[in-house]
């Protein structure tokens, strides 16, 4: 009988050192879970903070070009408006100078009919004459079509090419 409890002793003994091995066993794989958990966690968050820098430097630099390209674009509005102005200035100084050279030219023909003394006559017509070619000249810088030697128009602005899309189309830049 002693030596049966002895036995049993023995073999309650062997069982709880197996379970308390296999509760060490447990309890290392559970640390090992933990720090695993952690790792990925940690490798979430670095990938949660590195694409929201990628997103705000992407907005950033897509704000800066687009930034960027309005005030281009505004320069180049004023720049065509500087030139319209200016083109607008010089035809209508051109067209100034025409009128006055023809008011000379009419004056001039007037004076020569109305001039007596033949001499006085003939210097009339040669003053006539010059501001005849003077004022074909004026009329050559204005022209019929009211453009100026460089290309401006007198409606200032560029031709634009005809419309060819339909009038009622929100996407039409006509």
């Amino acid at each position: 009988m002693r030596q049966g409890e002895i036995e049993r002793a023995r073999v309650d003994a062997e069982q709880q050192a197996k379970l308390a091995a296999l509760a060490t066993q447990q309890q290392h794989e559970r640390q090992l879970e933990a720090i695993k958990g952690d790792k990925s966690k940690k490798t979430l968050r670095n990938a949660l903070i590195g694409g929201a820098i990628a997103v705000v430097l992407g907005g950033s630099f897509a704000t800066y070009f687009v930034v960027k390209g309005n005030q281009e674009k505004q320069q180049q509005i004023e720049s065509a408006k500087r030139e319209k102005e200016e083109a607008e200035k010089q035809l209508k100084e051109a067209q100034d100078d025409a009128k006055r050279k023809a008011q000379a030219v009419a004056e001039l023909e007037d004076s020569v009919k109305n001039e007596k003394d033949a001499t006085k006559r003939a210097e009339l017509q040669v003053k006539l004459d010059a501001a005849e070619k003077a004022k074909a000249e004026a009329d050559k810088v204005t022209g019929a079509t009211g453009r100026l030697p460089g290309g401006a128009a007198a409606g200032g602005g560029e031709v634009k090419p005809p419309c060819n899309c339909d009038p009622k189309d929100p996407l039409c830049g006509c």
